[in-house]
């Protein structure tokens, strides 16, 4: 039930580099034992079975000496895959290097390189490695000679920051807009060498923005295309939030603060680096509201998703829709609560919310359900298509009993989200309790544990919340979202 990282398509071919950038993201790097070409193609099958892109880096790639029989592998091994090289282009000042290159004749081949200034002095100074410069552009010009893909990328630190509108002027005047796939420009990631020399490479992002702007148009300007990594949405103005891509690294790495939480560009955001936020803090970091139209709009759209559901559909969920906005209310409740990551519901029924979640959520959700009634979970299936092999005929009362607990316990503490859905049962309750009692200690710290129960009679939600009261003591909180419609929440979690 652990959903696929997406981000983990890279390989380190080695960790040795001809440069010695301030800014590196590596650790340890030149002190590391070099990985056997064996191991390599190891890791290189891994991906390859799942993936159809991949990224091989270094340290700096093209000091491995099978480069090209690693390279060629690839391209053998899985016909059409995606490749990109990242390196700082320098070995390929060597005409005989990169003619090496054109003659594999690799189908869908690029290369990503890093320049850090307009010329070489600033470049230089970053890389700490004399005429880096000249030969980084001779090697990029020799591979555009050669008819190789080339994406230029612009890491940037306190010493480039300011010149990045005279490395736009670099660019276009030395380049052909044809020749370039892309300009990207990136937000320093602060690990390894640039952590250790944040004084020298740190700066904080809003006073990157006005530079960036400037570059950005001119580049846009002369037709080139721009992308932005890992710049949060709040931080640009609207015209330039189409330019920035979501969440291009690792999960663990990346942070969405409290203001984030109701942000109308989360869903779309890269998240801010960990890093950055222990060096400068949150404070730049303000949600972007939705105005009253757009409100109107997005409410309005949930309620016309809950109707396109059938009568019988619901009924096969406990209940009959009379009044949809409280439905869409408790949805919503959800909705707030729900944390990016993979979402588990327990009682999933026709998967309606779990669908509702994934469409509407502001978070990347990865729905599973377990229900067991054989009909919903067909119907779940066909209700969550792109995820249908997430849902279960399970009781999820007697998971320990049947065997698929023992199986799946190490994937149930990757869930970032558990629901577990109640009705009125009264006594049954108890065995509710025992079951939540019984799984915690195999659930995450990080878990949200949201506990939704409907008031199935309508009349006595009173009832129901003197009776969790009293069958799960104090150790529960109860908030009463409607007349008809409960969601009630363990203490530990504090949103709400």
């Amino acid at each position: 039930m652990k959903g696929k990282d997406p981000h983990k398509s890279f390989v380190n071919l080695n960790y040795n580099c001809n440069n010695n950038c301030s800014s590196c993201i590596m650790e340890y790097m030149n002190s590391q034992i070099e990985k056997s070409t064996k191991k390599i193609k190891e890791e290189i099958d891994i991906i390859l079975k799942d993936l159809n892109h991949i990224e091989l880096n270094g340290g700096e790639p093209t000091l491995n000496k099978n480069l090209f029989s690693i390279l060629k592998y690839i391209e053998e091994k899985k016909k059409g895959m995606e490749i990109a090289l990242i390196t700082n282009a320098r070995m390929f000042s060597i005409p005989s290097f990169a003619k090496r290159l054109k003659y594999l004749n690799l189908k869908k081949f690029k290369i990503d390189t890093t320049i850090y200034g307009p010329n070489s002095k600033i470049h230089d100074a970053i890389t700490r490695t004399p005429n880096s410069f000249n030969q980084q552009i001779r090697g990029i010009r020799n591979l555009i000679n050669h008819g190789i893909k080339i994406e230029l990328r612009i890491v940037i630190n306190k010493i480039n920051y300011k010149v990045l509108n005279e490395i736009s002027e670099f660019i276009i005047k030395n380049f052909k807009k044809e020749e370039i796939l892309s300009v990207t420009f990136i937000s320093i990631k602060y690990f390894g060498e640039a952590y250790r020399n944040k004084n020298i490479v740190g700066v904080r992002i809003s006073e990157i923005i006005p530079h960036l702007e400037r570059a950005v148009d001119n580049l846009l300007k002369n037709n080139f295309k721009v992308n932005l990594f890992h710049f949060p949405h709040c931080i640009l103005k609207e015209e330039y939030r189409n330019l920035s891509f979501g969440i291009t690294a690792e999960s663990e790495e990346i942070a969405f603060v409290k203001e984030c939480t109701f942000c109308k560009e989360r869903k779309n955001c890269s998240g801010i680096w960990k890093s950055y936020l222990e060096i400068f803090g949150e404070k730049e970091f303000k949600k972007i509201e939705k105005n009253s139209s757009e409100i109107k709009n997005l409410n309005s759209k949930k309620i016309n998703f809950l109707k396109s559901f059938s009568q019988e559909e619901w009924k096969l969920n406990g209940h009959e829709i009379k009044e949809i906005n409280a439905i869409n209310n408790l949805f919503d409740k959800i909705l707030d609560l729900v944390k990016e990551g993979n979402y588990l519901e327990m009682g999933c029924g026709t998967g309606i919310l779990c669908k509702y979640l994934n469409k509407f959520s502001e978070n990347k959700i990865i729905p599973f359900g377990i229900d067991l009634n054989e009909n919903s979970i067909m119907i779940a299936k066909k209700n969550n298509s792109k995820f249908e092999e997430n849902f279960y005929k399970l009781d999820y009362l007697k998971i320990f009993e049947s065997g698929y607990f023992e199986e799946n316990k190490e994937k149930i503490s990757n869930f970032k989200n558990i629901n577990i859905f109640l009705g009125n049962y009264g006594e049954a309750w108890k065995e509710i309790k025992e079951f939540i009692e019984r799984i915690e200690p195999y659930i995450s710290q990080e878990t949200k544990l949201i506990i939704t129960a409907y008031d199935l009679d309508l009349e006595n939600s009173q009832k129901i919340i003197s009776e969790f009261e009293e069958i799960f003591g104090k150790k529960f909180d109860v908030e009463k979202i409607n007349k008809k419609i409960l969601l009630l929440k363990k203490r530990k979690i504090e949103e709400f």
